[in-house]
């Protein structure tokens, strides 16, 4: 009905007048409107109540042959402002711009929306994390670190650098300690896998096979061996040709802490590192502590 009236005042330009009159038949209620406005010919008159249907004479009404341009307009008032408008006296124009009315001429512009950038992480089993900066004093020795700590150093440390990263539970792990994620660019976003092995001694080339194997398991994008010790030429060969895996050793850990973390860290091996010449011989010196 409300729409009735409306269209009856819109196209009714030399007399804005609408009689409407409410009838009682048979017991029910019939409402009757009449205005002087463009009228409607006979053969649309069926059609005129179907959805978005305009009438010849509307479509005609002021026609000036050209495109419609629509404006988005967002034209905030309070109640106060609002009750002291007498609506159908107002100047269109003039009211817009007494409540300070925002236009804009594009709506069909797009909106700016950030990237979303998601990953499967169901398929590994996390672990609440914990500050493993808190407890570090000056010039701490990481071999003498408790192996859950470590493993949460290394991920403050790859937080530190960017990433998003995820403690896995120990006994679920599958030799994967941590697993970061890089959600800060949708081009080379990536699932990065990281072990944290605090040996003494020589990590054996099986650990890192072995972290190539989870690699290609998991479909992650690469795989990072984080030590306190080192690994064997042949062991960094063989990262090098798989081309998805990468090896920081003691020295470069603690170079690593000093720039992200600005920690200075001892790994006081005890002694001078026997460097192994081979992957058999590296295998033979694995022993000392693990995380």
């Amino acid at each position: 009905m409300w729409n009735l009236l409306d269209n009856a005042v819109k196209y009714s330009p030399a007399c804005k007048t609408v009689w409407a009159e409410a009838l009682s038949q048979n017991g029910s209620v019939a409402i009757r409107g009449r205005d002087q406005g463009l009228g409607i010919a006979p053969d649309e008159q069926k059609r005129i109540f179907k959805k978005f249907v305009r009438a010849g004479s509307a479509r005609m009404a002021g026609a000036t042959g050209q495109a419609e341009e629509l404006h988005l307009i967002s034209a905030p008032a309070s109640r106060n402002d609002f009750s002291g408008l007498v609506l159908d006296q107002l100047d269109p124009a003039a009211c817009l711009k007494h409540l300070k009315a925002i236009l804009s001429p594009h709506p069909y512009d797009l909106e700016p929306v950030e990237p979303v950038i998601e990953f499967q992480q169901a398929k590994y089993r996390f672990t609440d994390p914990v500050d493993a900066l808190a407890g570090i004093d000056s010039r701490s020795d990481l071999l003498k670190m408790d192996w859950y700590k470590f493993e949460n150093l290394m991920r403050q440390l790859f937080e530190a650098m960017g990433l998003e990263v995820h403690v896995t539970q120990s006994s679920r792990d599958e030799g994967i300690d941590a697993v970061a994620y890089n959600k800060a660019d949708i081009v080379h976003r990536s699932e990065i896998l990281i072990q944290a092995k605090r040996y003494s001694n020589c990590v054996p080339a099986n650990d890192v096979r072995a972290l190539a194997g989870s690699v290609e398991e998991k479909r992650a994008t690469a795989g990072v061996l984080v030590t306190t010790a080192w690994v064997s030429p042949e062991t960094k060969a063989f990262a090098a040709r798989n081309n998805r895996l990468s090896i920081i050793e003691g020295g470069e850990l603690k170079h690593l802490l000093a720039e992200h973390l600005n920690l200075d860290v001892r790994i006081d091996l005890g002694r001078h590192p026997r460097r192994a010449t081979s992957a058999a011989a590296c295998g033979a010196t694995a022993s000392g502590s693990s995380s």
